[in-house]
């Protein structure tokens, strides 16, 4: 903690309270220049692990670029501080555009048992904006108790997941934001800023409002 800048200290301190914490100018531009031509590469010699056509999925096992970011020990140790343990990376994800993806916890797609021991470390490797769609989270939203399967009506059984069940998840988490009367903030990050997130705290993308417009980033 006494290495980091005093800036990036400042943003931790808040981190019990938010459940997140902005770290700007965390990569420097070379480094963010080096991520974008290691994935153009990838992508130009078809050898990306896409996912929804919009994210390629563990760059980190195969190409040492990206590996170097994801275990990076300034990284890691800031991770491991503030979860009490160790941390390490378990998937990466970049994305060419805008998730847009509807207001969600991570929790409901992977999770530590106990809970609570995911964190999510996400870069922008371009300037982000409303065109381009923004991340957007609703400060302190980590504390709710976790929305799991059992916590609506996802018609799940033992063996398989129910009809429609993410829709009713995304409704139920719609829900809960509008019960407890969070505020929606939005992430206007530049190249090489970083927003690290709590497992719980709800987030999700902003629709991009530029038709064709990018938003590289990578999360881990």
């Amino acid at each position: 903690f006494q290495s980091l800048k005093l800036e990036h200290k400042e943003a931790l301190q808040h981190w019990s309270d938010n459940g997140y914490a902005i770290l700007r100018r965390f990569y420097d531009l070379d480094t963010v220049r080096a991520i974008n031509e290691v994935i153009e590469e990838k992508i130009t010699s078809k050898s990306a692990n896409w996912k929804w056509r919009n994210k390629i999925v563990n760059a980190f096992h195969d190409t040492p670029e990206i590996s170097a970011i994801a275990n990076d020990n300034h990284l890691t140790n800031i991770l491991s501080m503030l979860l009490g343990k160790t941390v390490y990376p378990i998937q990466s994800l970049n994305f060419i555009t805008g998730s847009q993806q509807a207001t969600h916890s991570d929790s409901i797609h992977m999770t530590s048992e106990p809970k609570g021991y995911l964190i999510a470390s996400w870069a922008a490797l371009q300037d982000c904006h409303e065109d381009n769609g923004l991340l957007f989270y609703y400060p302190g939203s980590h504390k709710l108790p976790y929305i799991m399967s059992d916590d609506f009506d996802s018609g799940h059984t033992q063996w398989r997941l129910g009809n429609n069940a993410y829709k009713k998840y995304e409704d139920k988490i719609a829900e809960v934001i509008q019960k407890h009367n969070f505020e929606k903030e939005h992430f206007y990050a530049k190249k090489g800023d970083v927003l690290l997130w709590h497992a719980n705290l709800i987030h999700g993308g902003s629709p991009i409002k530029e038709a064709g417009s990018t938003r590289h980033s990578m999360v881990s």
